[in-house]
């Protein structure tokens, strides 16, 4: 079976900065499509998009290799998509200073 040329497009987006969360992606492949091609339930699949934590190695090194992405940068979109679903920001750092009393 050939591989679905809506990855090409995704890897392009990626490539060029467009596309920053896995939501993004959702928005051109359909997750029945990234489901099957990974050999898995599609319901196991829709639980990884609710909860992006859920994601182990292993998923992230799969799904890159679809897309044709580096698994480093797969998986900073995967953690994008953490940060967006839990509504965490990133804190800036704050210095203390003490006062010596």
């Amino acid at each position: 079976m050939a591989k679905d040329r809506r990855y090409d497009i995704v890897k392009r987006l990626m490539n060029s900065g467009y596309i920053a969360t896995f939501s993004e992606i959702l928005e051109i492949l359909p997750k029945t499509t990234i489901a099957r091609d990974l050999k898995m339930h599609h319901v196991t699949f829709g639980k990884l998009i609710k909860d992006p934590d859920r994601f182990t190695v292993k998923h992230i090194g799969r799904l890159a290799s679809l897309i044709g992405v580096d698994r480093l940068e797969f998986g900073k979109i995967i953690l994008n998509s953490s940060k967006v679903k839990t509504g965490i920001k990133q804190k800036k750092s704050k210095k203390r200073i003490r006062s010596k009393s």
